[in-house]
């Protein structure tokens, strides 16, 4: 069992690790056996859940693709209206879609704090509930990201 984890499981070691930590829990929770049908039944959720797994490169790239923007413009202190703009949805999608912190956003996106993440992600909420070009935008960027 442990070997088929292994060969199947991708990823660092403790990944491995916590595959054999969850089927031990899983076993241990439904008072049952571990056998080789409920790890690849794990195997295969875990595999499932590293597709969906959105990281910040992959919202800039797509948000600078929306926008015709370089993804070095939106690491740039430049405060054209759409360079900021394309920063400051990159900013909000980031904090949706990832489990960074404000700051690690921020430093990720043209090395800002994380009072300028937050600042960003009020702006892009506020302006979804006035502008119908920023929510159709955001739609749009949202459905190519998943």
């Amino acid at each position: 069992m442990i070997e088929y984890v292994a060969h199947n499981v991708r990823g660092t070691v403790r990944d491995i690790e916590g595959m054999v930590n969850s089927l031990l829990a899983h076993a241990t929770l439904t008072n049952g056996q571990i056998t080789m049908e409920l790890a690849s039944e794990l195997v295969e959720k875990a595999e499932d859940m590293q597709q969906h797994n959105i990281d910040v490169d992959d919202i800039e790239k797509v948000v600078c693709d929306y926008f015709n923007l370089d993804v070095k413009e939106i690491h740039t202190k430049s405060r054209k209206r759409e360079i900021a703009q394309a920063r400051q949805v990159a900013m909000y999608l980031a904090r949706k879609f990832t489990k960074k912190s404000l700051a690690a956003i921020g430093a990720q996106i043209g090395n800002r704090d994380h009072a300028t993440v937050l600042h960003a992600c009020k702006t892009v909420e506020n302006l979804m509930e006035t502008d119908k070009e920023i929510r159709q935008s955001l739609s749009s960027i949202e459905s190519k990201l998943k």
